[in-house]
């Protein structure tokens, strides 16, 4: 389960993300999702702030953004990607990060945060996780611009991870080793 406190513009950004790169291999996938309530209200940071006498318009702070506590029922939920069992593992599982990465590209779905910390490994398979900074390239575009790790993509980059995801599949037939 993922528990996060998001901003009103991105309240239903991952759960648009999830649905949109659903039946994608190597995806977690969305069972459910919620808004956690207080007092039979969705909890938000402008409740919170509320209780404290200061009201969202009254506030001195421009820039507060309100933020939405919600709940993410993902599936699968496993081991960290550096908790892999053999070498072998670790490589085929890269080669499931590569496959479905140029899954999301068809679907015009960038990642936007490919760190360690963003892959899981379940039953020897490889997963993406944590759709934060998902962007959708819009229809014409090449590029998008993704805040999850300050870089821009750009499809030449795919290209050439497509190419290599070729080399890799066939290698994976031969990999042998613990």
């Amino acid at each position: 389960m993922k528990d996060c406190w998001v901003t009103e513009v991105k309240r239903y950004h991952k759960v648009d993300i999830l649905e949109r790169v659903k039946g994608i291999p190597n995806m977690v996938q969305l069972v459910d999702y919620w808004d956690v309530l207080f007092d039979g209200e969705p909890d938000c940071t402008a409740r919170i702030r509320d209780g404290y006498g200061v009201l969202l318009e009254n506030r001195p702070d421009k820039r507060f953004s309100n933020r939405y506590h919600r709940c993410l029922l993902l599936t699968p939920c496993r081991d960290p990607l550096w908790d892999f069992s053999s070498r072998k593992e670790l490589i085929c599982t890269f080669h499931d990060f590569v496959v479905a990465h140029e899954a999301m590209i068809t679907q015009q779905v960038l990642h936007g945060d490919l760190s360690p910390n963003n892959f899981i490994i379940h039953e020897g398979i490889g997963y993406f996780i944590d759709f934060d900074h998902t962007s959708i390239i819009k229809e014409g575009k090449t590029f998008t611009v993704s805040f999850g790790n300050y870089t821009i993509y750009v499809y030449a980059h795919f290209e050439k991870m497509s190419k290599n995801a070729d080399i890799l599949k066939k290698s994976k037939m031969t990999i042998n080793t613990p």
